[in-house]
């Protein structure tokens, strides 16, 4: 949700050997600004369908998913419905609903209404780190491309899903990480859907917010080399 790969260009600069690693920009946001969604509308069904259209066209299989916020809803979708293309599973500060769906849905109003510039995209970058990097321009740059279908449609799907009847359903190893202090996706969320996921476990990183690949990546790289390596 108005992030981007470059959050994730740190990871794949410093993968295993054993490894090779992709970054998606889902439809409507980063560099997939423009592609258009799966079907009328952006949604959660629809962005997952993309992971798994992009898995097919590089006949990738036993593949590593990890998903960051939104992108996590995203995966844990993907996970629910194309479980035969994935080996693992590693969601970042998500959850399987929204917190607050009528705030959300209300918040998708008001920002279908609202000037989307680079100011506003730098506002809502801010947001989430506790610790941010040193360079916030690229993050911005990418948050500012975000289309506002993509973002309103988005949202309001984000608002409407509720994964957790269909958790129990993802059987592979799965890692779930929370930032301390991450106000929206707390380590009590975590917590939540380490119990519903039969092979999951938690780790908790201290001292940060919503972005603790970046916030932290030291302890980041550690946990999940660590995960990869088990």
């Amino acid at each position: 949700m108005c992030q981007s790969s470059v959050f994730w260009q740190p990871t794949l600069e410093d993968l295993p050997a054993s490894y090779r690693g992709y970054a998606l920009d889902l439809p409507g946001f980063g560099g997939s600004h423009a592609v258009p969604p799966e079907g009328e509308t952006y949604t959660i069904e629809g962005h997952a369908a993309a992971v798994a259209g992009f898995l097919d066209a590089h006949a990738l299989t036993d593949v590593v998913l990890v998903g960051n916020s939104l992108g996590g809803v995203v995966c844990q979708m993907a996970a629910i419905r194309h479980p035969e293309r994935l080996s693992r599973l590693v969601l970042v500060s998500t959850g399987p609903s929204t917190p607050n769906p009528t705030a959300a849905l209300a918040a998708a109003d008001e920002e279908e209404r609202q000037v989307w510039d680079r100011a506003a995209a730098a506002d809502y970058v801010n947001h989430f780190f506790v610790r941010p990097p040193a360079d916030l321009e690229p993050f911005i740059d990418a948050a500012a491309l975000a289309s506002l279908r993509g973002r309103v449609e988005t949202r309001r799907s984000s608002a409407r899903t509720n994964l957790r009847p269909d958790l129990p359903r993802i059987a592979i190893p799965t890692l779930i990480v929370q930032g301390e202090r991450d106000g929206a996706r707390t380590p009590a969320v975590g917590a939540e859907m380490v119990a519903l996921i039969p092979n999951s476990h938690l780790e908790v990183v201290s001292g940060v917010g919503h972005t603790p690949m970046l916030e932290a990546p030291d302890v980041w790289r550690r946990i999940f080399h660590g995960f990869l390596a088990e």
